[in-house]
């Protein structure tokens, strides 16, 4: 009898199943007739979770593309329509305004003649149409580069520029509208390599981004820095579920929360958005 109760008691315990670590999923797969240098990649979601907007790179020209929510799933991709010479890039839709920004190397009408990449934005129609098309202020656009636009929902802005002020080939930015005008600075995590593509979460306790930091798996990685009270954590690896010896980049949240974006080596992936806040940040903390 007491066999049989030990046997017993252990069965609850022994029941109980382990849980595997979610595995990432393609969206929208590649088609076979891609070409050696054409990728796509920073899939973003619109406020209401029926859009999302990607960049396809097809050899030296990069344009915007858009899928609609079915109910059996995906649309077939289409051209969202905004002026550019070679490179519409980086979307971003802010929950703030409901309007979509990214990067493009349309003619600046402050700066004719220049080639550069500023960041825009634009009222997105159902049919790919962007209309209403404004550069950001001139505080954010420098006649450097700029791309990776992100709003919190306070209305915090991060974003990417290769401008002689940062220390790196492109570094992070941290920009804030006042009564003043606009508030930039750079972000601590910022390093001599290029840091780009960054992601700020709607809340803005943690940025994603990629970069060339010195424990990267692959030739590029998604790390993390999560906000605290005295500042910055270091950057964290998102670790081997996310980043592999290939190009893991252009990261970003989904509206819900519930679902983490990323490309691998320009093909367009995503899984639970757990994976993406796995792996622990060192509390070393910079203002």
């Amino acid at each position: 009898m007491r066999s049989l109760l030990i046997a017993c008691l252990c069965i609850p315990a022994c029941a109980v199943p382990s849980q595997d670590p979610p595995e990432p999923q393609l969206f929208l797969p590649n088609p076979e007739s891609f070409g050696s240098r054409d990728r796509n990649y920073g899939q973003v979601e619109s406020v209401d979770g029926s859009v999302r907007v990607y960049a396809a790179q097809r050899g030296d020209e990069t344009d915007l593309m858009m899928v609609l929510r079915t109910d059996s799933g995906w649309s077939e991709p289409v051209l969202v329509q905004a002026p550019r010479r070679e490179t519409n890039t980086t979307p971003h839709f802010s929950r703030l305004d409901g309007r979509l920004y990214y990067s493009s190397d349309a003619p600046h009408p402050e700066r004719p003649g220049r080639r550069d990449r500023n960041i825009w934005s634009g009222v997105l129609g159902e049919s790919g149409e962007l209309s209403d098309l404004r550069p950001m202020s001139n505080a954010i656009n420098t006649g450097a580069n700029e791309e990776s636009p992100s709003f919190t929902d306070d209305g915090e802005f991060f974003f990417s520029s290769d401008h002689t002020r940062g220390i790196g080939g492109f570094d992070i930015y941290r920009a804030e509208e006042t009564t003043a005008g606009w508030m930039v600075e750079t972000v601590p995590f910022n390093t001599q390599m290029a840091d780009t593509h960054a992601s700020v979460t709607p809340d803005g306790q943690s940025v994603f981004f990629y970069a060339h930091l010195p424990d990267v798996i692959g030739v590029v990685d998604i790390f993390r820095a999560d906000r605290t009270d005295e500042g910055w954590s270091e950057a964290v690896n998102l670790g081997a579920i996310i980043n592999t010896g290939l190009i893991d980049y252009a990261p970003a949240i989904s509206q819900d929360g519930e679902t983490f974006f990323f490309s691998r080596q320009g093909q367009m992936m995503e899984i639970d958005a757990s994976a993406a806040f796995a792996a622990k940040a060192d509390i070393t903390t910079t203002p």
